[in-house]
């Protein structure tokens, strides 16, 4: 009996292993759920806005214009640029509740409006720097007649010391 029981434990063992996901595929599996890709198609049509606005494009122009801007933005080198940040900020077992939750139909909802609420996110963005935009820019004048400035290159490289620049 112990045999037969120690039998189909291992057998169980062995194939629940054989299923198990690496984390890689936990992270592949997560953003597919998250529907990061129609996230991120919803913000770059609303940023394209701006450019359909002043061309002149007929319906199917302009739909062959967002096409090609999402097409030569390449999704998956995005996809790529996340998978560090995943693999350095979240354990296997994050990565499966993560998952759980994103099968669950609250997960599922909130995914359904990921994309609204990015291009949401967007457009008051817009709105917010319309208001502000002034009122920086008079500030930035004034630090800029007080302070010395660096050149563009010490700049840059300030501002990805600061923010850091994907891998």
């Amino acid at each position: 009996m112990k045999k037969i029981i120690f039998s189909l434990f291992t057998s169980l063992l062995l194939t629940s292993s054989a299923f198990a996901a690496t984390k890689t595929e936990k992270i592949t599996e997560l953003l597919k759920l998250e529907n990061t890709q129609a996230t991120v198609d919803a913000v770059m049509n609303q940023a394209l806005i701006p450019l359909t606005c002043i061309l002149i494009l007929s319906p199917e122009e302009e739909e062959k214009l967002k096409e090609d801007f999402i097409y030569t933005a390449n999704f998956d080198s995005f996809n790529q640029l996340l998978y560090p940040f995943f693999e350095e900020n979240f354990t296997e077992e994050e990565l499966d509740d993560m998952l759980a939750f994103y099968r669950s139909p609250i997960g599922q909802k909130v995914t359904q409006l990921q994309p609204q609420l990015g291009a949401h996110m967007m457009q008051a963005l817009q709105k917010w720097q319309e208001g502000v935009s002034p009122k920086l820019k008079i500030l930035g004048e004034e630090y800029s007649r007080k302070y010395r400035q660096r050149s563009g290159e010490e700049a840059q490289a300030c501002i990805q010391s600061k923010v850091g620049a994907p891998q």
